[in-house]
């Protein structure tokens, strides 16, 4: 299930002050949450949404496009904004007055076009006498003293783009916590993988979900895996039939020539071998990721070797080291590490192939094992494993789904352990009625 994500992480699932959608008619959706504020009697109106370059989106009683303003009044009561204003110039406040009489039910919107009409108020529709530029623009909602600005786009708000609407959001979400709770589980495709536990937040990176493979043949013997890793770092070493490194993505370790296959069968072929069985002698695989450990505690690692290798964990102030420096015939060996916490590690394995047989392959499996069992192990990157490359489509936080849901295994939603705390990044200023 590794592929490279798209920039979506939950920690950023906090609901954006601002934010832009395809706009065909104003937002009739608000984001659910708890709204932190006070209503008075007077109640909160401001600038929801907008529009400054319409094509093709929201008409007119006349059927024309224009760009179009609309307001949102969270009170409890309809509000009257008979003799606001709405303006497009920070230093003239009353360009645009509302008509008398003008209302927006309790949490009701009001939409009105900005086509710089001569008249307020036609076929039921308000129109201001003012447009907006799509290269950004002050625009600001001004009370009926003239003066106390009710809610505001300042200095100015960004670029537009057609038929595209830009809007506040009424609700924002606080970031999941370091220490809040979450199950989860990284899909497979009949939908069997199992539920982790773990801490913090969850959901997509940006990195490569797999293993960076370089592959390096060598023009002589390679006596250990310290030799191995010193003519890695010198192209002296390097044969030049070809062009070394040979770079590949794989999503697991194992790579099979003409020694035992191991307990794996994918057996896939080195890099740079190209037949089945294929023998070949002197060459060096350094394979590179960044790996998830859902969940804090013991693991054990499995390389299974024919020769030998290196394998470096690292992250959040630890080191872990396992390795069978010199040459064998297939062999696997099992290192048991204590993660501190949950997270992502950087993972680094060397191996090296002397000569008669070439075979490596990379497993692991919670908690302490003493003996190898594929009921327990999994290649390290499959489905099967809980050990996943940071950037897979992984973390599901476990929930309740509807029955038509129940087999969307890639969306996130939150447990019932998981909470966000709503607030409001910037309060509406109240206007005081006139007289």
């Amino acid at each position: 299930m590794s592929r490279k994500a798209i920039s979506v992480l939950l920690t950023a699932l906090a609901c954006a002050v601002f934010r832009r959608r395809k706009s065909h008619s104003p937002l009739r959706e608000i984001v659910a949450g708890t709204v932190l504020l006070a209503s008075s009697l007077h109640g909160a109106v401001w600038l929801n949404e907008f529009v400054a370059e319409n094509s093709g989106g929201l008409t007119n009683a006349a059927g024309e496009t224009s760009d179009w303003i609309e307001l949102y009044n969270d009170a409890t009561n309809a509000v009257d904004i008979g003799g606001w204003y709405l303006t497009d110039k920070a230093d003239s406040p009353t360009k645009w007055r509302f008509p008398d009489g003008t209302s927006i039910a309790s949490n009701g919107y009001l939409v009105v076009f900005a086509d710089s009409a001569s008249v307020s108020s036609t076929n039921g529709e308000l129109h201001a006498n003012f447009s907006l530029s799509k290269n950004g623009e002050y625009l600001g909602l001004v009370c009926a003293d003239g003066v106390t600005v009710a809610d505001a786009f300042a200095p100015e708000y960004p670029q537009q783009y057609e038929d595209i609407s830009y809007g506040r959001s009424p609700h924002e979400c606080e970031y999941v916590g370091e220490g809040t709770p979450a199950r989860y589980r990284i899909p497979d495709a009949d939908g069997t993988s199992p539920w982790c536990e773990g801490t913090g937040t969850l959901g997509f990176a940006s990195t490569n979900a797999a293993f960076t493979v370089r592959y390096y043949e060598m023009t002589g013997t390679i006596a250990n895996v310290n030799t191995a890793e010193l003519m890695v770092a010198n192209s002296a070493y390097w044969k030049t039939d070809k062009a070394y490194p040979i770079t590949g993505q794989y999503p697991w370790i194992d790579f099979h020539g003409t020694s035992t296959s191991g307990y794996f069968t994918n057996n896939v072929l080195f890099p740079g071998h190209t037949a089945v069985n294929q023998d070949k002698n002197y060459f060096v695989v350094v394979a590179d990721t960044s790996i998830i450990v859902p969940k804090a505690g013991q693991w054990t690692f499995a390389v299974g070797s024919d020769d030998g290798f290196r394998l470096r964990i690292s992250g959040h102030g630890v080191s872990f080291v396992s390795e069978y420096v010199s040459g064998r015939s297939f062999g696997t060996t099992l290192s048991t590490f204590t993660f501190p916490v949950a997270g992502v590690y950087t993972l680094n394995l060397v191996y090296y192939e002397n000569t008669v047989g070439a075979s490596v392959e990379f497993s692991a499996a919670q908690g302490y094992q003493s003996a190898f069992s594929l009921d327990a192990f999994a290649l390290v990157g499959d489905s099967a494993s809980l050990l996943q490359h940071e950037g897979t489509i992984g973390a599901i936080v476990e929930t309740a789904p509807s029955p038509s849901r129940s087999s969307a295994k890639t969306r996130p939603t939150l447990s019932s352990a998981t909470r966000w705390t709503a607030t409001r990044r910037e309060p509406i200023r109240r206007c005081t009625p006139t007289p």
